[in-house]
């Protein structure tokens, strides 16, 4: 399903942000990780255990958990294989500089910038 124009402001309580990127395919294993981290509560339970309580919420893994560069506007970027039982699907999530906003996407290039050089 095409998300096009679909634009919502703002950040909903468990400080995931609410507007999808503009031509992005949005799968449901994808809104079952945001709604899994949704359930979490990152500031007692911190960004690693949030990534794999909300992980093992919807059947999927861990892959990585790594530092953005400085100069990014995320702190953090991880991902999280998930599967319908046909295809497997990654999934980016992207902890801001503030610590609390989370981003799902499954598009690598809209922080592809972020990521550190191995």
């Amino acid at each position: 399903m095409e998300d096009e124009g679909l634009s919502q402001s703002g950040n909903n309580k468990n400080g995931l942000e609410n507007s999808p990127q503009i031509n992005e395919t949005i799968s449901l294993e994808m809104v079952e990780v945001e709604l899994a981290l949704g359930a979490q509560d990152i500031v007692t339970q911190g960004f690693e255990e949030t990534l794999r309580k909300a992980a093992d919420l919807v059947g999927g893994k861990l892959i990585f958990n790594v530092r953005a560069e400085e100069d990014s506007d995320h702190q953090r970027i991880a991902a999280i294989a998930i599967s319908d039982g046909s295809a497997e699907q990654t999934v980016y999530v992207l902890l801001a500089n503030d610590g609390l906003t989370m981003t799902v996407t499954s598009d690598k290039s809209s922080f592809h910038r972020g990521l550190p050089q191995l």
